[in-house]
């Protein structure tokens, strides 16, 4: 995976609340995790996952192949294990996957 893409990957979800909120929960900062998720409460977001769907469409027009998300993911995770770990138990990845089969 290139460094354009990873950049371009990075952008969608962690400049979102989805992505900021990710890095106060991998960071152990639940006041402001629950602040987030309040926030997107407020904004119509009934869960965390209409969220996710929205960045999984956004993604899954980036990378093709199951590969490429896992490059991805490996390559985030040398950066931040515990961000990843979030990652996976909110499943993001997973949906951009699904996405990505279906095409």
């Amino acid at each position: 995976m290139n460094t354009e893409l990873k950049q371009k990957i990075d952008q969608i979800w962690r400049e979102s609340d989805f992505g900021i909120w990710c890095f106060a929960v991998a960071g152990g900062e639940m006041e402001k995790a629950d602040m987030i998720r309040q926030k997107l409460f407020d904004e119509g977001y009934l869960s965390m996952e209409m969220l996710e769907n929205e960045l999984a469409e956004k993604i899954s027009k980036l990378v093709h192949t199951e590969s490429e998300i896992d490059e991805y993911l490996h390559l985030l995770d040398r950066e931040n294990s515990d961000l990843v770990n979030v990652l996976i138990h909110q499943e993001l990845f997973y949906k951009v996957s699904e996405i990505v089969a279906d095409d």
